[in-house]
């Protein structure tokens, strides 16, 4: 059997420690503040700056990895789902109403609006592309800390 250097050990360990060492919620506890990723909406996210905020992205945006004050904080998705539908129909059963397309599965998709079919499976959450230039938006602070 081949021993690993003792570097890698090291590394693996370090590693290792970092991640259990590391909070999945931020343990914050003032008065008012978001305490935890738990304490935000769903659309919000949490930043444990201080001592605790949720923020949101306009609707239809996501988190970019812009800075938080920046005017790019936020993103339209390049990537989205595609919707199923009904079994395609036709002598082939590959028929698909106008808008949506057919799949080996059977069954017909569409793309929501302003995105386009992909390469990708359309099981996959990458089976829709947005094309044109990527949006962005400021993030706004939904919930802040008080000390």
């Amino acid at each position: 059997m081949k021993r690993l250097p003792s570097s890698a050990v090291a590394l693996g360990v370090v590693a290792l420690l970092a991640l259990v060492a590391t909070p999945t919620h931020a343990q914050v506890t003032r008065s008012g503040a978001a305490t935890s990723m738990a304490g935000c909406e769903p659309q919000q996210f949490y930043v444990p700056q201080r001592g605790g905020e949720c923020w949101e992205c306009p609707a239809g945006f996501i988190r970019s990895q812009a800075p938080l004050l920046s005017r790019s904080a936020c993103t339209k998705p390049q990537a989205r789902n595609a919707q199923q539908h009904a079994r395609g129909s036709g002598v082939m059963g590959t028929d698909c109403p106008s808008g949506q397309f057919w799949d080996p599965s059977g069954h017909c998709y569409s793309c929501p609006d302003g995105y386009q079919r992909s390469q990708a499976a359309v099981q996959s959450s990458r089976a829709c592309r947005r094309g044109g230039r990527v949006e962005f938006a400021a993030a706004r602070l939904a919930q802040a800390a008080y000390p």
